[in-house]
Order: C-alpha cells, then sequence, then structure tokens
C-alpha cells in the first residue's frame, strides 16, 4: 500500500491541446513550488500524483489549496487491483461509532462490477469496525474506490482547491495595487485565470516605508511567499505629478486626474515590459472613481492595452469574504498611506465629462514632461 497525494484538476471542459498546456503548465508551477523538496510528481491525462517521500504531507497541502488549476487535494492509497487488498486498505477510512457510502468508480472494466464491489468492501467493513452503519443520504465518510487495471485508489476526504487555470497559460497582467482590499481580490482572481500577476503601485513622499512594505506583505500573502508565482512589484514615485495635477483648475476633477495619470503610466509601463492587460480593483458604483462616467473618462486615455475589472459586479461583502479566504484582510484593513485618499477634494465628480477632464489636462503643461520622467525611474522589488 502506497500513500500518495491525489490532484484533481479543475476547469475540465478543457479539451485537445488546451489540456495538454493545462497540464505541463501546472505540472510546472507545481514542481516550482516545491523544488527543495523531495517529491516525486506523476501527471496523467486526468489526474495527478505527488509522492511524499516522507516530505510534510499537511504543508503541501496548505500550498495545493491555493495553487490555480487544482480542483481536489486527496490523501489517496494506492493498492493492487485486488478485492481482498482493497477490503483491508479500506478500514483506514472508517471509523466506529460512524457512518459511510461506497462510491466506485471502474476504468477497468475488466475486474468485479460496481455492486460487487460495493457488497464485498461494504460487508468486511461492517464486519470488523464497531457500530459502523450504512448511511447513503448523509454518512459521516464518503469512501472513493477507483478500480484501475493494475493499480486501485482508494480515499474519503478531499481537501477543495481554488480552481481555476494554471498560472502561465493565460499571459500576463501588470495589476495596480493600493494596499486595500479591492486591490488584493481582484489580483487574486486573475491569478486564479492562469495569469501572471506582477503589480504596480504609486507612492508620493508622504507615504512612508510602512505602507511600502505593507504592499509586500499583501503580495506575499496572494502569491503564498512565491510558492504560487514569483512577482515583481513596481514602486512610481508619483509626487511631482501629483503637485502638478494639484493646479487643475476643476478641483472636483482631481480624483479624475489622477486615475487617468495612473493609467497612461501603467500602459506604458505594460507596453515596456511586455504584459498583455492591466488590472484594477474597481467596483461599479462603490466610490466616486467607480461610476460608469468615471471608467469610462479613466479608461479614455488607453489606446493599447485593456483592463480587466473582476470584481465590477462584486458586493463588498463578496469581496470581503475572498479577502478572508486568501488572508489578506487583516492587512488591508490596517491604517495605511492611501495616496488616492490622501489627494481626494471634499466633493469629487462622480459623473466625469471626458472633454472636461481633457480640458482640465491640457492647462497642465509639465503633466506629459513628468510622467515620461516617472516611467524611467520606477522602483522594482522582485
Amino acid at each position: 500500500m502506497c500513500e500518495f497525494i491525489y490532484i484533481k484538476y479543475a476547469d475540465l471542459t478543457l479539451k485537445g491541446n488546451n489540456k495538454t498546456s493545462f497540464i505541463n503548465s501546472l505540472y510546472n508551477n507545481i514542481k516550482n513550488a516545491f523544488c527543495n523538496m523531495k517529491i516525486n510528481i506523476v501527471k496523467n491525462f486526468d489526474n495527478l500524483k505527488i509522492y511524499c517521500n516522507n516530505s510534510d504531507v499537511n504543508y503541501i497541502i496548505s500550498i495545493l489549496k491555493y495553487m490555480p488549476g487544482v480542483l481536489y487535494i486527496i490523501k489517496a492509497v494506492e493498492i493492487n487491483t485486488d478485492i481482498e487488498e482493497i477490503k483491508k486498505a479500506s478500514l483506514n477510512f472508517v471509523s466506529p461509532n460512524s457512518t459511510f457510502k461506497i462510491e466506485v468508480k471502474r476504468k477497468y472494466k475488466g475486474f468485479l462490477d460496481q455492486i460487487e464491489i460495493k457488497k464485498s468492501v461494504a460487508g468486511y467493513l461492517l464486519s470488523n469496525v464497531e457500530n459502523l452503519h450504512v448511511n447513503v443520504h448523509n454518512p459521516n465518510t464518503y469512501l472513493w474506490i477507483e478500480i484501475k487495471k493494475n493499480q486501485s485508489i482508494i480515499y474519503s476526504n478531499k481537501t477543495k482547491g481554488i480552481g481555476g487555470l494554471p498560472i502561465g497559460l493565460n499571459g500576463s497582467c501588470l495589476s495596480l495595487i493600493s494596499g486595500g482590499i479591492d486591490s488584493c481580490v481582484s489580483s487574486f482572481l486573475m491569478q486564479k485565470k492562469g495569469m501572471k500577476v506582477d503589480y504596480l503601485t504609486f507612492v508620493t513622499s508622504e507615504v512612508t516605508q510602512k505602507t511600502i512594505k505593507k504592499i509586500i506583505g499583501i503580495i506575499n500573502r496572494i502569491v503564498l511567499t512565491g510558492k504560487i508565482y514569483k512577482p515583481k512589484l513596481y514602486i512610481v514615485d508619483f509626487t511631482a505629478i501629483q503637485r502638478e495635477l494639484s493646479h487643475a483648475k476643476d478641483v472636483n476633477y482631481r480624483i479624475t486626474l489622477m486615475r487617468r495619470s495612473f493609467y497612461r503610466i501603467a500602459e506604458k509601463l505594460a507596453i515596456k515590459n511586455n504584459y498583455d492587460c492591466l488590472c484594477s480593483g474597481d467596483s461599479l458604483g462603490q466610490v466616486a472613481s467607480q461610476t460608469i462616467e468615471s471608467i469610462n473618462a479613466i479608461n479614455n486615455v488607453l489606446k493599447n492595452k485593456i483592463v480587466f475589472r473582476p470584481l465590477l459586479t462584486y458586493d463588498k461583502n463578496e469581496i470581503i469574504n475572498i479577502a478572508q479566504y486568501i488572508h489578506t484582510y487583516e492587512l488591508s484593513i490596517t491604517n495605511h498611506e492611501d495616496i488616492c485618499s490622501m489627494f481626494a477634494p471634499e466633493f469629487p465628480i462622480t459623473r466625469p465629462s471626458i472633454d472636461k477632464a481633457i480640458k482640465n489636462e491640457s492647462d497642465l503643461d509639465l503633466l506629459e514632461i513628468m510622467e515620461d520622467r516617472t516611467i524611467n525611474n520606477v522602483k522594482i522589488f522582485e
């Protein structure tokens, strides 16, 4: 009897070459995550097996839970396809004073049929485990038996993964991150869909190292300190640009102009560093800068890159639930200097006009020069 970790793939609708790419990407991501551990990974068309070789199984599972592309993580055993061995191995998965139900998958049809397997294993368990009962509707334990030609597999509990697609399958993304709740969750969701997500944040002279440290801490939680992916963080000093924007004639347009500047800089960085798209934590109508009119006015500056907004239709409670699940929430709600809130006017415009935004910018003679200069002085943390 051999113990191993059994991985069930997510997004099983993938077929042909797409599925082959899925499997290879997931295999490589898991291999990289545990490169310092003595494990053996075997990839198959419908599953992946990890033989841990005395490595810490619970630690490996704690990482795999957040690995995009993984649907289920299972502690399983592999035994010879022999009914006596299957019966004895099944004893390890049920407990006295409880109930169980057997589920059989026969991938090898040359063995006993499902009913014969269920009757034989159930009878053996009921005879050898005290006060054990069958319950087909709401059992304490589901006992899965997968029959294959030479080696069969038995397991009970499944740990749910996050699903999605393996990182690297869907290109790369530059995510605008502030340190608040939303941008962290949107970055995680893009990562879950198979994108390599790197990060961009804007700081001023009033933003301390404590805030930058907080953002790095949040990113480390999203990627489990490099186990899921090893990202870059681009830090842009926005001080001079913010000072120039403060000269805008219409004070209520400041946030709109600032975000337009963010996206111009982000697009130039994305082009310079070959990112496929941008990502934002906008949720429709949540704040003044996230109305349809505001999003249109801000998005208007982009010429070559699309912005994904995975949280657009999410309620705040839904976003918080995900943040808590990925353990970024506790860090996100700690106090930090937020460049947007520090620069926000008392009455920000909620339905800005693109024409008025452009008119305000046209009066700022140094804006374009300062944005270009900023691009050349970006700090990168890896």
